[in-house]
């Protein structure tokens, strides 16, 4: 079965992952000027006393560690957010259990929100045999492989105008979608917002400067690189934009 070869390759991925995100990291940290004191915060460039016309919060593989989610949404309404956007893995292994605990957790938080599934979120109808994301559908309907923020509004459609990309997996440098990458390059996408390394960074994109590639850090208790965490996208009038870490 498909799940026992990945259990198996499981810790040389970590480790594999681990030496090339430490990498990335560390090139990040002169990027930006950032010290090893600021946990790998990105840096706010806006004044704090800008208002911006558009909040989200940005939640990335809690995998079950929902003591976690909770506190992250509890936050994010204190900020102010507009809306929710989950980058997949909230389970472990997409049992509808483990599902329904999150989306009660997250109707719960009274935020508008959207979930992109994640590759755990497929894990138990691989058992089966029939790789589907029936249990995920089942409670938070049509399954996306990614959102955008199109003149203010979360949308599922890509357009060559939206300012923002949502998906699980990222593109650069650790993406396996070159086909979208080149799309996004050719769009005016300011940047792309994706989970599943378990672990925060920056990136600007080799091919076109104005892109970024961002990479939100886990919620997760367990197999985390960092302690757990999520962010705040704040949107402004002039089209900048900001990003906080929030640890928890």
């Amino acid at each position: 079965m498909r799940i026992h070869k990945k259990v198996a390759v499981f810790p040389l991925l970590i480790i594999t992952s681990f030496v090339v995100i430490s990498t990335i990291w560390k090139s990040n940290q002169k990027l930006n000027g950032d010290t090893p004191s600021s946990r790998g915060s990105i840096p706010e460039y806006k004044i704090a006393d800008e208002v911006p016309i558009l909040t989200i919060a940005l939640l990335a593989d809690s995998h079950n560690s929902n003591d976690n989610l909770q506190k992250a949404l509890a936050i994010a309404k204190e900020k102010g957010s507009n809306y929710v956007i989950h980058l997949g893995d909230l389970s472990n292994v997409g049992t509808t259990a483990e599902l329904t605990f999150a989306k009660d957790l997250l109707d719960q938080s009274g935020l508008k929100y959207y979930v992109i599934p994640g590759d755990h979120e497929y894990y138990v109808s691989e058992w089966n045999g029939k790789p589907s994301i029936d249990n995920f559908s089942s409670l938070f309907g049509d399954a996306i492989d990614w959102l955008v923020l199109d003149d203010g509004s979360v949308k599922s459609k890509f357009q060559n105008e939206s300012e923002f990309l949502f998906l699980h997996e990222p593109l650069y440098p650790l993406g396996k979608n070159d086909e979208l990458l080149e799309k996004v390059r050719k769009s005016k996408i300011k940047a792309v917002i994706a989970g599943d390394t378990h672990f925060s960074s920056k990136t600007k994109d080799p091919i076109r400067d104005t892109l970024t590639h961002i990479n939100i850090g886990s919620l997760a208790d367990e197999r985390n690189l960092q302690s757990p965490r999520f962010s705040i996208l704040r949107v402004y009038e002039d089209g900048e934009y900001n990003l906080e870490e929030v640890v928890l």
